[in-house]
């Protein structure tokens, strides 16, 4: 197949199984505005991935657009638009798609679904797709909310389909023994989304403390650390910016992994986590919620409740450091959730359509 992804930026959380469907042996194009990382993934430690297996087409003008869909392929042409809400070249290449002799696939995540302009924004997306609702071939829908958004846009039912982010293997073939005593890490930007504020709320109402690592950096981060220093929690500890590589060498020696977002469309930190051996506690307006799937993955929090983000931290205190056993078990557990296995469902969704 010739396989054309059209995405808002080379992602870290998509360009593993992209790079893997390239092995395959299909012929595959990523078309992007820009090369450079996004500021909040830098902020979280992201590389910018190598696109070496793939063609690559940076920010074409609408000739050069129109030069892609007029290319003659004797083999089954494929365009998937990541998201033709989010970026103004992803929905000019989608309109047009429209006109030509090509199957479109959307994978994409949800919308932000708070806030009083909720409805408006819905609304005025419902008649935009009541457009070209029938020329979507499918949908990958990248968490919960994103399967709500695009049946509520018109798309039946049967062409959505659930899908996931990936990122490279964190798994280093190394157990490390069960820690002394426990420990756990928030892993992502210091941003008023993220909710890292919450979790330090639950933290001050625990009677037995337990090290903390906050990783990233952020609009927010002199106000956590001011809020830190105020309640004395000295478990508590801000470690910067570390690269993704250096990441890998680590998660595994945590016993679990903390995303407290307001709002999350996946929150690839929890694939990183899983892959690593090392369970997550989330809160349930993140897309990656469909990973926990029972305790040996974890748990799931109510969004912004900080009492019950306590009660689920005291869950994970009372099951205490997690053992090599656990770890190994959870690594076999996410094998299905590697790249390799992301590439081989798509693929295999593609050549149904």
């Amino acid at each position: 197949m010739n396989i054309y992804f059209w995405q808002s930026n080379i992602s870290p959380h998509q360009m593993p199984y992209i790079s893997e469907v390239a092995k395959m042996g299909h012929n595959v194009t990523l078309v992007v505005p820009k090369t450079g990382q996004l500021k909040i993934r830098q902020d979280s430690g992201w590389n910018t991935p190598d696109t070496t297996d793939v063609n690559l087409i940076v920010n074409p003008d609408d000739s050069e657009i129109s030069l892609i869909f007029e290319t003659k392929n004797t083999e089954k042409t494929v365009h998937c638009f990541g998201g033709i809400d989010f970026d103004p070249m992803v929905y000019k290449g989608f309109l047009k798609s429209i006109s030509k002799n090509v199957k479109r696939i959307i994978i994409s995540e949800g919308p932000d679904l708070r806030g009083w302009r909720m409805p408006v924004r819905w609304l005025y997306a419902k008649l935009k797709y009541s457009k070209f609702k029938s020329k979507v071939d499918s949908v990958l829908a990248i968490g919960e909310n994103a399967q709500k958004y695009y049946r509520f846009m018109g798309i039946d039912h049967s062409r959505i389909r659930p899908f996931l982010y990936c990122v490279e293997d964190t798994n280093t073939g190394i157990i490390p023994q069960r820690n002394d005593n426990l420990k756990a890490l928030y892993l992502g930007g210091l941003l008023k989304i993220k909710g890292v504020d919450i979790l330090l709320n639950s933290y001050t109402q625990l009677k037995n403390k337990f090290q903390l690592d906050i990783y990233g950096q952020g609009t927010e981060e002199s106000n956590l650390k001011k809020f830190t220093k105020n309640n004395n929690l000295d478990l508590v500890t801000f470690k910067g910016i570390v690269n993704n590589q250096t990441i890998k060498q680590f998660l595994n020696t945590y016993d679990f992994l903390i995303l407290p977002s307001r709002k999350d469309g996946w929150g690839a930190v929890v694939n990183e986590a899983l892959m690593a051996g090392t369970p997550v506690l989330c809160s349930d307006n993140c897309g990656a919620k469909q990973l926990i799937e029972s305790e040996l993955q974890g748990a799931i929090f109510k969004t912004q409740n900080v009492k019950d983000l306590k009660n689920k931290i005291l869950f994970f205190l009372n099951r205490g450091p997690v053992s090599p056993d656990k770890r190994i078990a959870l690594i076999e557990w996410s094998r299905k959730i590697h790249k390799t296995e992301v590439a081989k469902y798509l693929v295999d969704n593609l050549e149904k359509i």
